[in-house]
């Protein structure tokens, strides 16, 4: 470790505990808000059926039953998505911060040496770090692009038949095989 190196380490450092901070809490409030929507739509439903009771209409057995709480484990298990990468991202920025108590302490100690294990552990910390921000982004991409072709497969599909579908893409097979007929040129 030396100056130049823990300046570098601390630049880096902070960039990424920036960058993983907002990701941690975008992630963690997106998680708190799908647990949210399944709280407010049992509500809901609690409440139609006590809209229902007041006009006289008793619940069904399976209306009663669909009400019952989740578990503390059927909530989560709905929304983990949503948590799994704000745990990693938590877990990212305590190894960053614990990486720049480690150079700030070694920066403020009189006439430290040579510290090679912290600028070991420096470097592969901002790689890991660095590597699931870019890894991050790349999945989220990749799922954005598969949520949009989805989308455009469902629209198609709600709105031609299967016959019509399995038609067009016949004739545009058979298009391809065949090559153009020539035009007739105008001479």
């Amino acid at each position: 470790m030396s100056n130049d190196y823990a300046a570098i380490v601390t630049t880096l450092d902070v960039a990424v505990l920036l960058i993983g901070t907002v990701q941690f809490t975008t992630h963690y409030l997106r998680w708190n808000d799908s647990i949210a929507e399944l709280a407010r739509a049992r509500r809901e439903r609690m409440g139609s059926l006590i809209e229902e009771r007041r006009r006289g209409i008793e619940p069904t057995r399976d209306a009663l039953r669909e009400m019952r709480p989740r578990s503390l484990w059927g909530t989560a298990r709905a929304a983990w998505p949503l948590f799994i990468p704000g745990a990693v991202w938590l877990s990212v920025c305590a190894l960053l911060v614990k990486l720049q108590i480690d150079v700030l302490v070694w920066a403020g100690t009189a006439n430290a040496g040579a510290d090679p294990a912290l600028a070991e552990s420096a470097c592969w910390t901002l790689a890991v770090a660095i590597i699931f921000l870019l890894l991050e982004s790349y999945l989220a991409i990749l799922a954005r692009i598969r949520s949009s072709r989805r989308e455009i497969e469902e629209w198609y599909k709600g709105r031609y038949s299967e016959e019509e579908r399995s038609d067009l893409a016949e004739r545009v097979a058979n298009a391809r095989r065949t090559r153009p007929s020539p035009t007739p040129s105008a001479d």
